[in-house]
């Protein structure tokens, strides 16, 4: 069965309820969902895009506090994040403050619009991660990891820990013209001692298995310990220097220069 699209007043009906109210099914709850979708600008969704069941249809995905729609809307395709009827927060508003901070510094999807339970953001397409680290060539993976470091040493630096990058397989997108896009960031906060650039690093670097000896092998990291070095160095000052010392040790000092000259 191929996509099929919905217009947005028909999603309170069998069987795209279930997903709109998700996981207890509720016409009231999913017609308050119809209700803010419309007024943000989506008309229609897409269902049987993705590989999550729900009922009778598959969507872009779930988690413990949303599920993911693909959406047609005055933005184009979208991704709407819609909070499900038991999710432990009451409001997405704090994940959308957070998603706005980050993208101010070009970091995560693009926010095009917010309510209460449901955000709209740009519809990442592409491959996660892990998977696309095992068939890209090297000058790729050199380009997008030192990308994907930028992106962490900015959350750093504005104060935003994003929650999940210590196991990011499906919280990191590569996109087909090569971009990193850090994704979901229903569990970031800002109490808690940003992160980001130590959890990404260790798992790509020192956190035993294939993916770290793959990206070892491609950035021909020689000796670990300097690499926990830099790391520990940056974790108790975390700034432009320390962060230039640790891709210095993962060979990425050529590729950070080619950023630079981009800004």
């Amino acid at each position: 069965m191929g996509p099929l699209s919905v217009p947005v007043p028909r999603c309170t009906e069998p069987p795209f309820r279930i997903v709109l109210s998700y996981p207890r099914e509720s016409k009231e709850y999913a017609k308050r969902i119809v209700e803010q979708l419309m007024r943000l600008g989506v008309h229609a969704l897409v269902f049987n895009i993705g590989s999550t069941r729900v009922g009778e249809v598959t969507i872009l995905g779930k988690g413990h506090k949303a599920v993911v729609v693909l959406g047609e809307s005055r933005f184009g395709r979208v991704a709407c994040k819609i909070r499900r009827t038991d999710a432990v927060r009451d409001t997405l508003a704090h994940e959308a403050e957070l998603l706005r901070r980050a993208n101010a510094v070009g970091v995560g999807p693009r926010l095009y619009a917010a309510s209460e339970d449901v955000l709209i953001m740009a519809y990442v397409e592409g491959e996660p991660l892990v998977k696309w680290l095992q068939s890209a060539e090297a000058t790729q993976i050199r380009r997008v990891l030192a990308t994907l470091l930028h992106q962490c040493y900015r959350l750093d630096q504005i104060g935003i820990d994003h929650g999940e990058l210590s196991d990011p397989k499906e919280h990191v997108i590569v996109t087909g013209d090569g971009r990193p896009v850090i994704i979901d960031f229903e569990s970031a906060s800002v109490q808690r001692r940003p992160r980001n650039l130590t959890a990404i690093t260790q798992f790509l670097i020192l956190r035993p298995g294939a993916v770290s000896q793959h990206v070892r092998r491609v950035l021909d990291v020689a000796n670990v310990q300097e690499v926990l070095s830099c790391l520990r160095a940056y974790k108790n000052a975390p700034s432009e220097p320390t962060f230039k010392q640790l891709l210095l040790h993962l060979g990425l000092e050529t590729e950070n220069q080619e950023l630079k000259n981009k800004v």
